[in-house]
């Protein structure tokens, strides 16, 4: 059993992760949240950033840090009237980039990689198609155009330009 805990981190990672989602919605609908929802909101929000960082660290699925700041984007999502929504937007866009910049190491095109390390999903294309927006729109800069391809500034034959 040992061995096969070793194996397969990513999706115990995905267990414990759901496993805890579900017992902090079980408590924003019980009547202590109803009665105390700023206290029962801070120790969901607690336990939403601290926990996947604890089960990440356990199962070495990812990096704490990491764990944390989707707990943390899932936490200002969940809870409304918390002061952690405006992480949301900021934890979102450090997770994609971080997921970016880990595929953009290895040689080959970046969303021909995403696509083999993704299973073919809905949720996968999403995801591969949000990453392709933010890289050519900001991370793709300083890339060399691939052969065959034009450079920037070089005059081509265009239809406004031909007479």
């Amino acid at each position: 059993m040992n061995a096969s805990l070793r194996v397969r981190p990513p999706l115990i990672f995905v267990a414990g992760a759901a496993a805890l989602v579900a017992a902090e919605f079980a408590v924003l609908a019980s009547q202590a949240f109803v009665r105390h929802p700023q206290t029962v909101a801070f120790a969901v929000a607690f336990d939403l950033v601290a926990m996947p960082a604890l089960l990440a660290w356990l199962t070495g699925a990812l990096r704490p840090w990491t764990a944390a700041m989707v707990g943390a984007a899932l936490a200002g999502s969940l809870l409304p009237g918390v002061h952690l929504r405006w992480l949301t937007a900021p934890a979102e866009l450090v997770v994609v980039g971080l997921v970016l910049r880990k595929f953009s190491r290895g040689s080959g095109d970046l969303i021909e990689r995403l696509r083999a390390a993704l299973p073919d999903t809905i949720a996968a294309r999403i995801a591969i198609t949000e990453a392709t927006l933010i890289w050519c729109g900001l991370l793709s800069w300083r890339t060399k155009p691939g052969p065959g391809l034009p450079r920037t500034g070089a005059r081509g034959s265009s239809p406004s330009t031909r007479r």
